[in-house]
């Protein structure tokens, strides 16, 4: 699909997580807890992260920042000219088994790698809704997408654990 192009993983200096251009080339939202340092200029955001192609970027200011609803949107200091970001209708709304894509960087021999897993919504509250799909770490901040038409349905934020499944 091409709108993997606009997913990202995002290097910091205590870790890592996912995130993707949101409506122009310089836009990124993630989740807040992905972002774990103030120092925005060491920020790395890595496109086609693990690929020949990688393309990165260093740097960023931050546009919106909130911490109980962890997300967060960040303004890249250079733009990735080219690049296909994703969208959001307002007018749609997630529902019991709609069916989503969800793209993240979960870590692979110590180096991100950009997978995409399928599944649907199992439950809607009125401002989250939950995956039928297991997610590993690396997939926080990453889009939430209609598989469909690859809009955007919502972020990556946390998980529910059952230590006897997982």
């Amino acid at each position: 699909n091409s709108y993997q192009q606009a997913v990202c993983w995002i290097n910091t200096p205590d870790g890592s997580g996912s995130g993707f251009l949101f409506h122009d080339d310089r836009t990124v939202v993630t989740a807040a807890h992905v972002l774990t340092t103030p120092q925005l200029d060491d920020i790395e955001f890595v496109f086609d992260a693990g690929t020949s192609n990688s393309i990165t970027r260093r740097g960023c200011q931050l546009i919106f920042y909130d911490a109980e609803q962890d997300v967060c949107l960040l303004r890249l200091s250079e733009p990735m000219n080219e690049r296909v970001s994703l969208s959001y209708r307002a007018t749609l709304r997630p529902s019991t088994g709609t069916g989503v894509a969800v793209m993240g960087h979960p870590m692979r021999r110590k180096k991100p790698i950009r997978t995409e897993r399928t599944g649907s919504i199992s439950n809607v509250r009125p401002d989250e809704f939950e995956l039928s799909m297991e997610l590993k770490p690396g997939y926080s901040g990453g889009p939430v997408c209609l598989a469909s038409t690859g809009e955007v349905l919502g972020v990556v934020s946390y998980k529910i654990e059952d230590s006897a499944q997982y």
